[in-house]
C-alpha cells in the first residue's frame, strides 16, 4: 500500500485550540484520529512540536489506549469483545467464524 501524503494543515484548528491546554493530549489524539482515521507519524511529530510533549510520551499514551491506531484501517472495521464475559458467552466461536 502506498502511503499518502498527510495534510498536516488539517490539524491547525485542533492544535490552535488545544496545544496550550495542559492535559489535553488525549483530546488532541482523538481529534487527530477523527481527521485521518489513524495517528500518522507526521501528525505525532507535529503534535510534539506544537505541545512540547516528547514524541515518546505521545506514543506511550497512544499505545496505552486501545482506541488509537497507528496504521490506516480498511473501509469496515470489525471489533470483537474478548473480555471475560464475552469469552464465556462464546466469543472464540465468533472469532473462528470471522477468520
Amino acid at each position: 500500500m502506498d502511503k499518502k501524503t498527510v495534510d498536516l494543515a488539517l490539524l491547525d484548528g485542533v492544535l490552535s485550540e488545544y496545544a496550550s491546554v495542559k492535559g489535553s493530549l488525549i483530546t488532541i489524539l482523538q481529534h487527530t484520529q477523527d481527521i485521518y482515521g489513524y495517528l500518522p507519524k507526521e501528525a505525532i511529530e507535529l503534535i510534539s512540536e506544537k505541545t512540547g510533549i516528547a514524541t515518546s510520551e505521545i506514543m506511550g499514551v497512544g499505545t496505552f489506549y486501545t482506541q488509537f491506531r497507528f496504521e490506516p484501517v480498511g473501509k469496515y472495521l470489525i471489533m470483537l469483545c474478548q473480555g471475560t464475559a464475552c469469552h464465556v458467552n462464546g466469543s472464540e466461536l465468533i472469532l473462528q467464524t470471522i477468520k
